[in-house]
């Protein structure tokens, strides 16, 4: 029953699309690139593309930033595997990959452009639909799709293809075929004027505040640690000088009494010294008088002396 293996061929088909489609949460963020062609050997079709953004550094290893959803319809006798081989490639906008076919797409044959394709596969290997991921993490930029027939004419069956290339993720701009060739479609990236964002942002205040006060009180630690360090230098300085002042007293005292001492006449204990006048000549006991008992011996008085007493003597 050719009706019914139609019917179930077109189920088998859209039921996996469909299954998708509901876990992603339907069609309304996708952009789609479809062709409609008739096949022909060595022959290659520009699609379009999509511009894809890139992985923040801060997501780890996952490098994911787009998703593809890939559909095949194919109107011919024998299988698409069996043709060709029909390729579906990609090009990212790279000097290696995009920039070294771009700019002579109709003169490079199909192996060069193949060779600088950044992604290749094979269609038709019993898989009419199929997702792919996109992955890159240094910068957004875009991605051209194309259909490559790379058989001689005797493998390729010029029957009528539909191609559909769906971006359900992560797609920031899309182009139409024969396209963006030098110029990127890449959204402009403009830098939000900081000012105005951190008006809008309470964090910013926030660490605007707590900077403020960290610096003011750093300030003042500072300030009183070199006050307190001044002034136990001053009190230590005070210390020392009335500490020298002292020592100077003290050693100037002890030099004058030493002084006094050295200078000072010494009295000679249990002497005494007399004085004895050459002049002067001993007298006998008849010119002095022979002591009398009771009284104070004396030497002999001097000349003068003896003569005033004489005199006295005999005065009376």
């Amino acid at each position: 029953m050719p009706g019914m293996q139609t019917a179930m061929a077109f189920v088998l088909r859209f039921c996996p699309l469909l299954a998708v489609a509901l876990a992603h949460g339907g069609f309304q963020s996708a952009v789609r690139l479809e062709a409609n062609m008739t096949l022909l050997p060595q022959s290659s079709w520009h699609l379009g593309g999509f511009c894809f953004g890139y992985a923040n550094s801060d997501s780890g290893n996952d490098t994911k930033v787009g998703e593809l959803w890939i559909h095949v319809q194919w109107d011919g006798q024998k299988p698409l595997e069996k043709n060709g081989p029909v390729v579906l490639a990609a090009f990212d906008a790279s000097p290696e990959s995009w920039g070294a076919v771009k700019d002579h797409w109709g003169e490079k044959s199909c192996e060069e452009k193949l060779q600088a394709a950044t992604w290749v596969r094979k269609l038709g290997q019993f898989q009419y639909w199929f997702r792919v991921d996109v992955h890159q993490e240094t910068y957004a930029r875009d991605w051209h799709f194309a259909l490559l027939t790379c058989g001689p004419a005797t493998e390729v069956e010029q029957a009528n293809m539909v191609l559909s290339v769906e971006a359900v993720d992560g797609a920031l701009a899309v182009f139409e075929p024969d396209m963006a060739f030098d110029d990127s479609s890449c959204p402009a990236v403009t830098v939000p004027d900081w000012w105005e964002t951190a008006l809008r942002d309470t964090r910013f205040w926030i660490a605007l505040v707590g900077v403020v006060l960290f610096g003011c009180c750093a300030a003042v630690l500072c300030f009183e640690l070199r006050h307190v360090r001044a002034e136990r230098a001053r009190r230590r300085d005070a210390a020392a000088k009335s500490k020298d002042e002292a020592f100077a007293r003290a050693a100037g005292a002890g030099f004058h009494n030493s002084r006094f001492q050295d200078e000072a006449p010494k009295p000679d204990a249990g002497s005494l010294s007399v004085a004895v006048d050459p002049s002067r000549t001993p007298r006998s006991e008849e010119e002095t008088g022979a002591a009398e008992p009771g009284d104070i011996e004396a030497g002999p008085l001097p000349p003068e002396t003896s003569q005033v007493r004489k005199a006295n003597t005999a005065s009376l």
